[in-house]
Order: structure tokens, then C-alpha cells, then sequence
């Protein structure tokens, strides 16, 4: 968790490390891949962690959704870095959700 006043630089350092992990500078060797989201761009009535990286990662392009899905499943074995930015300037709700790959077969279920 990176904490700091407005304007400290905390976007930039995250945004430094995933371009540091992507030219191969930093943690290589510990996480996979890497997902930069910004929270900003998420739709608020996001219902799953589908939507939510198809909003804020893809513009809401629903043809991202299988790709998404297979990612999430691809994840749940592998390590990645999620740098999730902006964490302050969202509301959560509390939800029951399920992750399912693009066959439609759960993956992962939690509360949140």
C-alpha cells in the first residue's frame, strides 16, 4: 500500500514500476505480469471483477471479456502484481461475486 497526500507522486510510482517490470528492470523474476488499473476509470455499477478490469482497463469493450476471464484464470496459478490505483477515491460495496474462465467454469468466489 503506498499512501500519501495528494499530488505526492503515488500514480507516478506506480505507473514507473509497471514500466520498470515491463523493460525487465524490476521484480522480473518475482511476478509474471504485471496489471496497472486505474480506479478512476472503472464504471461504478461494476458488478464483477470482470467488469471492473473490462471498464477500467478496456473502455467497457465487451469483446474483452473472455480475454479478461481467461487472464483471471490464467492468474489464479501464476504471480502478478496488481498496482491498483486511485483505491481512495472509490466507494466499495460489499458483494458476493464469482470468477469463471471463458467456458464458464468458476474459478473463484469471495466476498468482498
Amino acid at each position: 500500500v503506498v499512501r500519501g497526500a495528494a499530488g505526492s507522486g503515488k500514480s507516478t510510482l506506480l505507473r514507473w514500476i509497471a514500466f520498470q517490470w515491463a523493460k525487465g528492470k524490476l521484480w522480473k523474476d518475482q511476478f509474471e505480469a504485471v496489471v496497472f488499473l486505474d480506479l478512476k476509470n472503472v464504471r461504478h455499477d461494476a458488478e464483477s471483477l470482470v467488469d471492473v478490469l473490462v471498464s477500467g482497463l478496456f473502455n467497457g469493450d465487451q469483446h474483452m471479456e473472455g480475454p479478461v476471464r481467461d487472464f483471471l484464470s490464467w492468474a489464479k496459478d501464476h504471480s502478478v502484481l496488481w498496482l491498483l490505483d486511485g483505491m481512495n477515491e472509490i466507494e466499495v460495496k460489499k458483494t458476493v461475486c464469482a470468477v469463471e474462465d471463458s467456458k464458464g467454469t468458476t474459478i473463484g468466489r469471495g466476498t468482498s
